[in-house]
C-alpha cells in the first residue's frame, strides 16, 4: 500500500543533501518541531530500507533517508541523465487517512510500510536516481522540492523515484565506498 499525494505546498529554500553519513543517503526538507513523524518505510526489510518523514499534522514530506541498499541493486550508468525541468520548487503533501486514525495512540501507529518492494539505485555522473519498486522507466511527473532534489510521481500520485542531482565525485565516491 503506497500513500498518496494529494496536494504540494510551496517549498520556501533548499533541502540539506547529505550523503556518507549516518544514512547513506539524507535529504531534509523541513523541520518538525514538538512532533513525532510519520514514516512510510520501502524496501525489503533487510537488505534495503528507504524512510520517508512526513509531518502527522499537515502531512508535507519532512526528509527522506536511504538507510541501507543491496549492493546488487545498484547501477553504474555512463549515459547522461536527462535532468527534470525546472519548476518552482514544491513539497509533496501526503493523504494521511492510509495511517489510520490512531497515529497519536502509539508509537507503532506511526509506521506505514512497504517491506515488499524492491529498491534500486543508478549512479550517473553526478546524480543518484533511486526506484522504488521496480517502476521502471522515468516517472510521469517530476516535482522540484527545491535545490538539486526531486520527486517522481506515476499517475496515482505516488512517488516513484527520487533524484539527487549536482552531486560532485567526492559525494558519490562517498555513497560507493559505504556501500562496499
Amino acid at each position: 500500500m503506497k500513500p498518496v499525494i494529494n496536494s504540494f505546498v510551496v517549498s520556501n529554500g533548499n533541502p540539506k543533501i547529505e550523503v556518507g553519513g549516518a544514512s547513506l543517503v539524507e535529504v531534509n526538507l523541513l523541520e518538525l518541531k514538538g512532533e513525532l513523524p510519520l514514516y512510510w518505510r520501502v524496501g525489503d526489510g533487510r537488505k534495503s530500507l528507504l524512510e520517508f518523514a512526513i509531518s502527522p499534522r499537515s502531512g508535507a514530506l519532512l526528509g527522506v533517508s536511504l538507510v541501507i541498499i543491496n549492493p546488487d541493486l545498484i547501477f553504474v550508468s555512463e549515459a547522461s541523465l536527462i535532468k527534470p525541468i525546472d519548476a518552482a520548487p514544491e513539497l509533496p503533501v501526503f493523504d494521511l487517512k492510509i495511517w489510520g486514525a490512531d497515529i497519536d495512540s502509539s508509537y507503532s501507529h506511526r509506521f506505514l510500510d512497504g517491506f515488499d518492494c524492491a529498491v534500486r539505485v543508478f549512479l550517473f555522473n553526478s546524480s543518484i536516481l533511486i526506484d522504488i519498486d521496480n517502476a521502471g522507466g522515468m516517472p510521469e511527473k517530476w516535482v522540484s522540492c527545491g535545490g538539486d532534489f526531486y520527486v517522481g510521481l506515476n499517475d496515482d500520485c505516488c512517488i516513484t523515484h527520487l533524484l539527487l542531482d549536482d552531486l560532485s565525485g567526492v559525494e558519490l565516491r562517498e555513497f560507493i565506498d559505504q556501500v562496499a
